[in-house]
């Protein structure tokens, strides 16, 4: 009726085993980890914990049983006991359902294999036949561009950024953003401009980010460029942005070239750089 899942949060591998218990309509009650962080609503089974981390093991062992113990005597007990004249948990059965419907379609082999093959298996297997066309002419112009851009990257920085963040943005309302780059020897051909934009956590952090490209709009000269982009936050919070210079061209559009991102400023922590972020209270 219940499975239950308590590995401390950062050890589950997956929770293929869950998983499959939800498709036959058993409820999940777990820890904030594998699948069940991503997949856990609050009519489809319960959560132990809300996704914390500790320093001290032994803590996080007593918080998390105390929690589980809580919800045994206080949900989970009482909604499957709670039956009707003909002995059925009508409550129960409907999160059953609810579970078959939500997480079945979602958490299967067939969307796993289909989502592989159209996101990496395929698109790896086109561009294996762009750079072996034309004996393998398309892997020679990508080397001499890796090169070029290695080349130059030293000189590629964003000098300005200018965006009105005064005030608060209302939902869905455009975030005007422009700035000037400098690429040195590089051409805007072989380069993106890009915003990554998206909520902050409570440590000012930007989480589930989005990148947009930005648009080449003029060339001051001396190697330097204007760019101009918006954003449109379609929720309210608190969100922030930053900017970030990428490799670009047909050869590398979706490639991640080790060492090649430029933020637009770093603000370090430890050994650690990140972006700082504009904030926007919306």
């Amino acid at each position: 009726d219940v499975w239950l899942n308590t590995p401390r949060r950062g050890m589950e591998a997956s929770g293929t085993s869950g998983m499959k218990a939800a498709i036959n309509g058993v409820l999940n009650c777990s820890v904030l980890d594998g699948w069940w962080d991503e997949a856990y609503e609050t009519d489809l089974g319960w959560a132990i914990g809300r996704g914390e981390s500790y320093a001290d093991p032994d803590a996080q062992d007593d918080i998390e049983s105390q929690a589980l113990y809580d919800l045994l005597e206080q949900q989970i007990i009482p909604l499957f006991y709670d039956r009707d004249s003909h002995g059925l948990p009508r409550r129960w059965v409907e999160h059953m359902k609810k579970c078959i419907s939500t997480l079945a379609p979602q958490f299967n082999t067939n969307r796993m294999v289909k989502q592989y093959a159209e996101q990496f298996y395929i698109p790896a297997y086109q561009r294996a036949n762009l750079l072996a066309k034309d004996n393998l002419k398309g892997s020679v112009e990508l080397a001499h561009q890796k090169q070029r851009l290695r080349e130059g990257w030293g000189d590629v920085r964003i000098e300005e950024v200018d965006a009105d963040t005064s005030k608060p943005l209302g939902v869905q309302n455009k975030l005007d953003i422009s700035a000037v780059v400098s690429f040195g020897e590089l051409t805007p051909e072989e380069v993106r401009v890009q915003v990554y934009a998206g909520l902050l956590d409570n440590d000012g952090h930007i989480i589930n980010g989005q990148v947009f490209d930005m648009r080449h709009t003029g060339s001051p000269g001396n190697g330097r460029h204007r760019y101009e982009g918006s954003i449109d936050p379609q929720t309210s919070g608190r969100h922030g942005f930053t900017l970030r210079i990428v490799p670009g061209g047909n050869l590398l559009e979706g490639v991640t070239v080790p060492g090649m991102i430029c933020w637009d400023r770093y603000s370090t922590t430890g050994t650690e750089q990140v972006p700082s972020d504009a904030a926007i209270d919306n």
